[in-house]
């Protein structure tokens, strides 16, 4: 997830002890990246039996089920849960805009706590890249 200058990511709950935006892995396994073009030869073979490409299924599956988020500097943040966060995955591109942050709480699945959950994020050009 990217969130660029001038986003916010928060929750506009009453009790936010009932309330909160979840920012989690969804848990769809479904691989897209691997599929053969439209009208070519390759789209009538069942992908599940292509060996090359259950190579790759295996290898995608087989991957941890974590997230990183991005903040460009100035991002506000409140009342968001964080779960499935790898070690360093929130990526502050300002990391003083974290004392910003209001009701913040990370949950199951978040492989580090505290201080190993941030990282020092790179600037992104205006398409999300480095």
């Amino acid at each position: 997830m990217v969130l660029q200058a001038g986003s916010a990511l928060g929750s506009f709950s009453t009790d936010l002890d009932e309330a909160r935006l979840v920012v989690m892995d969804s848990g769809d396994r479904e691989v897209w990246y691997h599929r053969p073009r439209p009208g070519s030869k390759g789209e009538a073979k069942a992908l599940d039996r292509d060996p090359a490409c259950a190579a790759i299924h295996k290898w995608f599956d087989a991957l941890p089920r974590l997230i990183d988020v991005y903040f460009a500097a100035g991002v506000a943040v409140s009342g968001v849960e964080f779960r499935d966060l790898r070690k360093g995955g929130l990526m502050l591109e300002d990391p003083a805009d974290r004392a910003r942050w209001k009701n913040v709480f990370f949950g199951q699945g978040c492989v580090a706590g505290g201080e190993a959950l941030f990282s020092q994020a790179p600037k992104l050009n205006r398409n999300g890249h480095y």
